[in-house]
């Protein structure tokens, strides 16, 4: 035990200090949070465009193989096979029979199955907000 009173303007000056030290800790905590919500906002949307653009990427490579298949059809024909006979059924003629764009006549990439999906459209918003995100906004987080 100690034989001096307490001084309770000290003892309130220190409790206000340590008020104001938890703010700024709190203020920094919560900026933290933000910065890591956005961070992690922009990673997933850099990978969503990067998925799409690879499955874009695949679907695009198998509409030009069914293309160029399809000018090799369109080639070989039996209406054709004179001339196919006069080349030697050569590769190389097949090859530069196929021009580097469009279709056969009435043929086009509508009339073929893929087995590579088209990408998902962007996702629609309805309006309608998740109530995880209506609590995590009345916590003070951006989302």
């Amino acid at each position: 035990m100690t034989d001096r009173p307490y001084d309770w303007r000290s003892v309130e000056s220190l409790k206000q200090e340590l008020a104001a030290a938890n703010a700024t800790i709190r203020e920094h905590y919560m900026a933290d949070v933000h910065a890591g919500i956005a961070a992690r906002a922009v990673e997933a949307a850099s990978h969503a465009e990067a998925q799409r653009a690879a499955d874009q990427r695949v679907r695009d490579d198998e509409i030009e193989s069914v293309r160029v298949s399809s000018w090799y059809m369109h080639t070989t024909r039996p209406e054709n096979f004179d001339k196919f006979l006069a080349n030697n059924f050569s590769p190389t003629w097949i090859a530069d029979q196929t021009p580097k764009t469009g279709w056969p006549e009435g043929d086009g990439p509508e009339n073929h199955h893929y087995s590579a999906t088209a990408p998902e459209p962007e996702p629609l918003d309805d309006g309608v907000v998740p109530p995880l995100v209506l609590r995590a906004r009345q916590m003070g987080l951006d989302v």
